[in-house]
This record gives structure tokens, sequence and C-alpha cells, in this order.
């Protein structure tokens, strides 16, 4: 019988070239690992980098738009024919708002005031009776252009003394109304004014 009487050669020593193989394989792994991250990372950059400069040049192109625009809007002269395109398109023909009053006007009365307010026309007007004021309420309010019409007041010419009205007994009624435009005319006159 053979006895060995060596101490036992200790773990550490004896898979030694294991483990520092084992050491040297994780070692490597987690380098080629970095190694990788490391790549994915730049290459992720690169594609960011390459995006934001395509962003950049849309930018500097779209600011360039936007700073011409601001330049062109803020420009008094801009403004104002913007303004009177707005005005033009709101403008209302009077004209046809006054031959509307004048055709519903009794004989003898008379229109001594008249203003515009905004979309409104104000009015001061002489009538020799209640009844005539109420013939020309009647056809204003008849009339379907009118939108509406309202009588502020009627009252006799002696509230009125400064106006020195001429017989002294008339009654004076205040009204103001809308009135929309035909839109038939409206239409003739631009196209007559587009031929010229």
């Amino acid at each position: 019988m053979r006895i060995d009487l060596m101490p036992p050669i200790p773990l550490a020593r004896r898979w030694y070239k294991l483990w520092i193989s084992l050491i040297v394989l994780f070692l490597a792994t987690i380098l080629v690992l970095s190694g990788w991250i490391y790549y994915k990372q730049m290459v992720a950059i690169q594609e960011v980098e390459a995006e934001n400069k395509v962003i950049e040049a849309d930018y500097k192109v779209v600011r360039e738009i936007v700073n011409d625009e601001e330049m062109i809007t803020s420009d008094p002269s801009y403004l104002y024919g913007e303004r009177v395109e707005q005005l033009m398109k709101e403008r209302i023909d009077w004209t046809e708002g006054l031959e509307l009053i004048d055709s519903a006007l009794p004989s003898g009365a008379n229109l001594f005031q008249l203003q515009v307010v905004e979309n409104e026309l104000k009015g001061w007007a002489a009538f020799h009776s209640y009844s005539d004021a109420a013939s020309f309420t009647e056809k204003m309010k008849l009339n379907n252009t009118v939108t509406s019409f309202s009588l502020e007041a009627v009252e006799s010419a002696e509230v009125y003394k400064h106006l020195k009205l001429d017989p002294e007994d008339v009654k004076i009624v205040r009204f103001h109304f809308r009135f929309q435009p035909l839109i038939d005319e409206l239409q003739g006159v631009s196209t007559e004014g587009e031929g010229e």
C-alpha cells in the first residue's frame, strides 16, 4: 500500500490555469461588450448629429422665410393695404340705404340729420303728423333689405326749438336701422367694376 505523506495541493493552485483563463475570458468579454456599446453609441450620436444638421438647415430656411414675412407684414404700407382690403369687404353702400329712406318718406316729410355708426344708420326726420311717421315706419319695416328698424323717439318740435323747424308743429322722429344690400345688385356692381 502506498501512503502519500505530501500535503494536498490547494484548490487555488490546482485550478490556477483554469481560474486565470476564466478571469481573462471574463475581462475579454467585458472589454468586447464595452467596445460594442461604445460603437453603437458613436453610431447613434453620428445619426443624431446628421439629423440635427438637416433640421438646422431646414430651420435656417424657415427662419429666413419667417423673417422675410415678418418684415413684409410689419411694413406700414402692407398693413395699410391689408386694412383697406378688409374695409372694402365690410363696406356697405349707404346710397341704397338713403334711397330706401327717400322712398319711404311721405311727401312733405324732411330728413335733416343722418349719421352712420359702424353698420347702422341713425337719422332724424320731421313729419307733419303722427300718421305720416307711422306710415314711414311701416314702409321701412316691410322693406326686405332692412334687417332691423327702430324708432328711438317721436317728439314735438317744441322740444327742439333750437333747430328752428318750419312749420313749428312738426313731429320729430329719431330712428335707426340696419340693412343688407341686395346681393344681385352688389354682384352686378363688382362685375361692372372689373370690366373697366
